[in-house]
């Protein structure tokens, strides 16, 4: 599990989340420390929802942290701010909420929550004289903190005096459960998640306007387990309004697949909450009946040799043979531009009996894994682009690099249906056809092997071995039979495995 931004493993046993303050606020307070650093009192081998839940819980006492080094005034703080900072005085402390409220004895009860809030606190220290002269209760605290003795106390206070005025009415009183509500909670996730700030890829845009549109269904509403059955029917509401409307401003027909797409950033949502506040809904994500699925295009072998003999004409201008580069590069394992950008160069082309393109990268595709990519032919033609066909790539964008590339395959090909992703669907027709086994295609096209056989013959090739003469033979003797009819009508710049 690839471990959040600011956080470490201490001891080789539990998670710390360390984060240094901002330089400028350094600067200007002399006793302002380095850095934000707590054990987040989690072990290693815990869920990925369990540290991440953490580290969001932290990055806002972080947040909240660095807001009370520059401003004081309670004002300036929501209700929910101050009682997370009364909650990370408890979580420090490791006590928690109404620990001492059945105490017997009201002294000590208070001397215990002295200690534990900040034995230095004058507000804490005026609570207890305050509450001995106020009330005249020796035994159990518990409910008789009340709201006027606050009253009195709670004007000029500082964000500080007033989290610790929180924690102690926390740890001496039986509180009922705070109600909050579904706006709230949106709110605190929109700014958690920056959603409504710009983004280059605009999914942040697309998911509020998505989860503003549910809100807008289900409307405020008390966040209680009750919630539950009037979150699932606003869904299903929210999908047949989607699938009724259609496109948002032009109202021509939406796919089923988009609704399905919105309903994920609507579920993110109500997912985080449910599980961030300990609520007990069971979700219902509305079953969508999809188009039925095209069949996967794949490019024919005759097509295959028109599309090589176009790109490596010397007509060709310096940008359709960058294009042409990637092309090849697609054809032989289903690579996509995204992953020729994370190739690494030095690794690429080391063997010159066997040359190969290599990524141990799998970038933000989980079920993508390292490759090693055989190349059989046009390696001349590959070698002399690569390092230009990346840069492009660079330039311009992974994510906008498929249209103009589709647009030169159909220029070839004279047909308007063919998309470079119909070359990794070729790659994967022509090696089941050539009858790779199943491992060297999952190498070769970086497809996550299964717990099966598979798995276990790739253990046989350790990633520090990837590269073994004896793999990259196998491997060369397989991509050379899986594009044999590309060989045969190309002599020149072809791989001989054997003398």
């Amino acid at each position: 599990m690839k471990l959040p931004p600011y956080v470490s493993i201490k001891n080789k046993t539990t998670y710390r989340y360390s984060r240094a303050y901002p330089i400028k606020i350094r600067r200007r307070l002399s006793q302002c420390p380095i850095k934000y650093d707590r054990t987040l009192q989690l072990k290693v081998g815990c869920s990925e929802a369990e540290l991440n839940k953490a580290v969001a819980r932290e990055a806002k006492s972080y947040e909240l942290k660095v807001k009370g080094l520059t401003v004081s005034d309670p004002n300036a703080y929501s209700q929910s701010e101050k009682e997370i900072l009364a909650s990370d005085i408890l979580r420090r402390a490791e006590v928690t909420d109404g620990e001492f409220s059945l105490i017997k004895d009201a002294e000590e009860a208070f001397k215990k929550a002295e200690a534990v809030i900040n034995p230095n606190s004058d507000i804490v220290h005026n609570m207890h004289k305050k509450f001995k002269e106020e009330s005249g209760v020796t035994e159990t605290v518990g409910g008789n903190l009340t709201p006027e003795i606050e009253v009195t106390y709670k004007s000029g206070l500082t964000i500080k005096e007033e989290a610790e005025l929180i924690a102690l009415r926390a740890l001496l009183d039986i509180k009922a459960p705070t109600i909050q509500t579904l706006d709230a909670l949106y709110d605190g996730y929109i700014k958690a998640n920056k959603m409504r700030e710009k983004d280059r890829e605009g999914k942040n845009r697309r998911a509020t306007i998505c989860t503003d549109e549910f809100m807008s269904i289900i409307g405020n509403q008390e966040t209680t387990n009750e919630l539950n059955q009037k979150l699932n029917k606003a869904l299903q509401l929210y999908m047949n309004k989607r699938l009724k409307d259609g496109n948002r401003v032009t109202g021509e027909t939406i796919k089923p697949q988009s609704v399905d797409r919105e309903l994920s950033y609507i579920m993110n949502f109500l997912n985080h909450i449910n599980e961030a506040n300990d609520y007990e809904w069971a979700l219902k994500r509305p079953k969508i009946k999809h188009e039925k699925k095209k069949e996967k295009g794949v490019v024919e072998p005759e097509e295959q040799t028109l599309m090589i003999n176009y790109i490596i004409s010397e007509e060709r201008t310096k940008e359709e043979k960058l294009y042409g580069c990637m092309i090849l590069i697609y054809l032989h394992a289903g690579v996509m531009a995204s992953e020729i950008e994370r190739f690494d160069l030095g690794l690429c082309f080391q063997d010159e009996e066997f040359p190969y393109l290599f990524t141990a990268d799998h970038g933000k595709n989980e079920n993508r894994e390292e490759r090693l990519i055989p190349i059989v032919f046009q390696v001349d033609f590959i070698k002399e682009h690569l390092e230009e066909a990346q840069a492009l790539i660079k330039r311009k964008k992974a994510t906008n690099m498929s249209k103009p590339v589709a647009r030169f395959m159909r220029k070839i090909l004279n047909d308007t249906a063919v998309s470079p992703h119909w070359l990794r669907h070729t790659y994967k027709s022509m090696s089941d056809e050539a009858e790779v086994p199943i491992v060297i295609q999952n190498m070769i096209g970086g497809w996550k092997a299964d717990k099966d056989e598979t798995s276990k013959a790739k253990q046989d090739y350790a990633r520090g071995g990837l590269r073994k003469k004896r793999l990259l033979e196998r491997i060369f003797m397989y991509q050379k039979k899986t594009f044999h009819y590309l060989i045969e009508n190309q002599n020149d710049n072809v791989v001989k495995l054997f003398s």
